[in-house]
């Protein structure tokens, strides 16, 4: 179970817990790139494999936003394996407002944007995203919270 903390420092953060006790086992933060007004954490996915997919918005900065993709390894280890960024992203697009993870695709929206990018190939390819407007992207968010 992850739980946001997209307030932490302004930047933001997810906390992961095992269930069974509910023992916090990780907290994730964006490794690289994260700044202040990121709100990381603020829509997050888990996959059936258990990746996890965080967005960060970036509410009210000249960014565009993000989304990440982590994995556990040994030991409970966290380590991003990707990152997501809306290849015509605008300041204030908060892309990353809404996230969806498959087996082999990653779905962030972009709330301002009005569109939803599907990742997809195998191993998340970044870059090749199809883009949707704003009818796909909520058919889109439906389908991929049924999967």
């Amino acid at each position: 179970m992850c739980i946001r903390d997209r307030f932490h420092d302004d930047t933001g953060r997810v906390h992961v817990f095992e269930t069974g006790g509910w023992t916090e086992t990780a907290v994730l933060t964006a490794t690289a790139g994260g700044a202040e007004g990121d709100q990381f954490g603020s829509s997050v996915a888990v996959g059936a494999a258990g990746a996890i997919l965080v967005g960060a918005y970036a509410v009210g900065t000249d960014r565009p936003g993000f989304g990440r993709v982590f994995e556990e390894g040994a030991g409970l280890d966290w380590t991003e394996t990707l990152s997501v960024e809306a290849s015509d992203g605008t300041a204030n697009d908060q892309f990353g407002a809404s996230v969806a993870l498959g087996d082999d695709y990653v779905v962030v929206g972009s709330s301002n944007g009005g569109a939803a990018y599907v990742f997809g190939g195998g191993a998340y390819v970044s870059g090749a995203a199809a883009r949707y407007g704003r009818a796909a992207a909520a058919l889109l968010a439906v389908v991929a919270a049924a999967l």
